[in-house]
């Protein structure tokens, strides 16, 4: 970024000179302030995009050594001997 921040011996020639200094300056101050913005918001969404990516892993693979789902609260279950290796039936 090049600022030309005036120093102590500049004179302003005019008023229409004034504004155009400070609207350059706020120009160039606003166009570093969009792009790193707009940089750390790519950073972000590609951290995103990669947790997303690992989650969507987990949720494909087959759950290894996983029991049946627990009984929600309140609720009894019974497994029928002649039904092993199904869920057990549960009544809530």
């Amino acid at each position: 970024m090049t600022t030309d921040t005036p120093s102590s011996n500049d004179k302003v020639s005019s008023p229409l000179h004034l504004l155009q200094t400070l609207t350059r300056t706020l120009n160039e101050h606003l166009a570093e302030a969009c792009s790193k913005a707009e940089k750390d918001a790519r950073k972000a969404h590609e951290k995103l995009l990669r947790q997303q990516e690992k989650l969507e892993l987990k949720l494909r693979q087959p759950k290894k050594n996983s029991p049946a789902a627990p009984p929600k609260t309140g609720q009894t279950c019974q497994q029928d001997p002649s039904q092993a290796g199904r869920p057990a039936e549960c009544n809530g």
